[in-house]
């Protein structure tokens, strides 16, 4: 009996500490699964987050090659540009730089960079970044005249126009041509909003913003129109434009109706008018060149001008992700 007891005893003291162990190790067992748990989804929401930001930033590469002009960049990029691209969930910064210069058989090339941040529990966890190489292409406007007429209208001269080349060129253009596509300008999708790099038209309201002989950005009148400042660039004009007196446009002319220049008026580039006959309407009434007013031919202010009609083309096969930017 009592050796009986003596054994229910000590079995007895071996249940405790074999109960202890038991429950330490399922603690550990259960601190593991709940930490692997963590660990895992904390990996989800980080991998989410990069896709996230990788998305972004070729959402940012390719908004800012179609919508560059947008961002006050119009025309041959600088040897260096940037701009933050604002997007539905978040941004994008993309830069671009140049890595050759054109040349008469070769046009400019250039690096495109995009990068975004990787956000975590609103907390940066790293950034994605996408790269594209693209060149230049130029805007070219070859006019057949220093005044195209769209339709029969006859233009009324006190003035004169003058064919032969500010520029130096010496090359010499007929002073009036009439021509059903007037240098095959798509005025149809200039109305439409279609046939211009988005973003890259301003109003011609702002006009004496934009005055500045260094700059020749392309500036849109929707109605008739009076200007009453100088300036360059592409002045387009959707109703009748006059020009007033003494002031001077450099560049280009494109309008639907008539245009009328005012005494001491001059233009140096080329104009084109009556445009509305693509469309269908006759424009009321004829050009006329006031006394003392002047329609020059000036290829390099033309040149400089389309120059903002120019984009960016991105070259197939040179897209890199991330991995492979330094």
């Amino acid at each position: 009996m009592m050796s009986g007891t003596t054994g229910s005893a000590r079995r007895g003291g071996l249940r405790l500490p074999l109960s202890i162990t038991l429950l330490a190790a399922l603690s550990v067992t259960a601190t593991m699964a709940f930490t692997t748990s963590d660990s895992g989804q904390a990996s989800l929401l980080r991998r989410q987050a990069e896709l996230d930001a990788y998305a972004r930033a070729q959402s940012g590469l390719e908004r800012f090659i179609a919508e560059r002009a947008a961002h006050g960049l119009l025309g041959t990029p600088a040897g260096e540009e940037s701009a933050e691209i604002v997007l539905a969930d978040g941004s994008a910064a993309v830069s671009l730089h140049r890595v050759r210069t054109a040349s008469p058989d070769r046009p400019a090339l250039y690096l495109l960079r995009s990068h975004s941040a990787a956000v975590v529990d609103g907390r940066a966890a790293g950034e994605q970044r996408v790269s594209q190489l693209a060149v230049w292409q130029t805007g070219r406007f070859a006019p057949r005249a220093v005044w195209t007429v769209t339709d029969s209208r006859p233009v009324r001269m006190a003035g004169h126009i003058d064919g032969r080349d500010l520029c130096g060129s010496g090359q010499r253009l007929p002073a009036v041509d009439h021509a059903d596509r007037a240098a095959g300008i798509d005025w149809r999708g200039i109305d439409g909003g279609t046939a211009l790099v988005a973003g890259a038209a301003i109003p011609a309201a702002e006009a004496m913003r934009y005055s500045q002989p260094e700059r020749a950005p392309i500036i849109r009148g929707d109605g008739d129109h009076e200007l009453r400042r100088s300036g360059s660039g592409t002045l387009i004009v959707k109703g009748d434009l006059q020009i007033m007196n003494e002031r001077e446009w450099r560049g280009l002319i494109l309008v639907g109706g008539r245009v009328s220049l005012h005494s001491g008026a001059r233009v140096e580039g080329a104009v084109v008018s009556g445009l509305d006959a693509q469309l269908g309407a006759a424009p009321a009434g004829h050009d006329v060149i006031g006394a003392g007013a002047s329609v020059r031919f000036d290829s390099c202010a033309i040149a400089a001008a389309a120059d903002a009609f120019g984009t960016l083309a991105p070259i197939p096969s040179t897209w890199l992700d991330g991995a492979a930017i330094q």
